[in-house]
């Protein structure tokens, strides 16, 4: 249980691991989209093939960082990987807070999904 001692609702427990997840989520994206990767796209400027490449890069350091919270390791880090690249291209082509808040909208909806069944 989330908090042994203390009887909370369901709903309750739901806005708790939200608000966890959306500090997580933006930690990471700042770390991640912001930091690593803004850092790579401004030394491979003006080169398709090497942003790409560097968005790759970024994707699977930030897929292998949630190997300790998997169940099904292999089938984790494919997802998350692909969910890397699409919004670390978002992040490039649109900006830093639209790669935020689609990572926030994830870890909002998965918790959503794991609250229903």
């Amino acid at each position: 249980a989330l908090f042994p001692t203390v009887h909370t609702s369901n709903w309750l427990r739901a806005i708790i691991c939200m608000c966890a997840f959306t500090g997580v989520a933006i930690k990471e994206e700042i770390m991640f989209r912001g930091a690593l990767q803004g850092f790579l796209l401004r030394l491979c400027k003006d080169n398709e093939w090497l942003e790409r490449f560097s968005i790759a890069i970024v994707s699977m350091l930030w897929a292998l960082l949630h190997l300790a919270n998997a169940s099904s390791p292999l089938l984790k880090v494919i997802q998350i990987f692909f969910f890397g690249l699409f919004i670390g291209e978002l992040a490039r082509r649109k900006s830093f807070e639209c790669a935020v808040m689609a990572h926030v909208g994830l870890n909002v909806t998965s918790v959503l999904i794991a609250l229903l069944y």
